[in-house]
């Protein structure tokens, strides 16, 4: 009965969905039965243990699950093109630029201070070595797919990483204190730019 009670918690949310042993046995049937369901087991004969044990944990997972929608999830950034490092003009552009704010990654949509779009991003150089992203205050060559160094693209232009309105809402509702205050505010440039309604 405490299983599926359990159970039935930890499907809107896993962290409250749990079960605490405290000095008592757990029997070998119920152990088995909580490894084919959702339902976390924490058992310990000292009660602080028991709460720093679960405490740990929701922080654990609360990581993974972070770092895992990051890996996904369009993330804010904000790159310069930088003056006179423009190494191909297309097929793909490869350019010199520096991250103003927030993070670019691999596959990361970029756009022009109009909302126009720029072109994609394919691969990322720091220090000759390829890498998945590069944050705020790094100098990186990129290699942008479908766009041409002097049309779309130019000296000291400013772009940003497009992110979708799906992606918008879960960065603002579910991961927003896992920004910072200058990761939200470039948030709202970029829903400026895009011509979302900015409270």
């Amino acid at each position: 009965k405490d299983i599926a009670e359990a159970a039935s918690v930890a499907n809107k949310d896993a962290f409250l969905g749990v079960i605490f042993s405290f000095n008592v046995a757990v029997p070998v049937a119920v152990k088995k039965e909580l490894e084919s369901s959702k339902v976390k087991l924490f058992e310990e004969n000292v009660i602080y243990n028991l709460l720093e044990n679960y405490k740990r944990w929701v922080e654990e997972e609360k990581n993974a699950e972070r770092k895992n929608a990051f890996e996904n999830l369009s993330f804010p950034g904000k790159i310069f093109i930088m003056p006179n490092h423009c190494f191909r003009v297309s097929n793909p552009l490869i350019c010199g630029v520096e991250v103003m704010e927030g993070k670019i990654k691999k596959g990361a949509t970029l756009i022009s201070e109009n909302a126009e779009k720029i072109g994609t991003v394919r691969v990322i150089q720091r220090e000759k070595k390829e890498v998945d992203s590069a944050s705020k205050g790094q100098q990186i060559a990129i290699s942008v797919a479908g766009a041409t160094f002097g049309r779309q693209v130019k000296e000291k232009q400013t772009l940003y990483v497009d992110i979708s309105k799906e992606d918008m809402a879960l960065l603002e509702k579910k991961y927003s204190s896992s920004l910072s205050q200058e990761e939200k505010d470039l948030l709202k440039e970029i829903k400026k730019i895009k011509g979302i309604v900015v409270f």
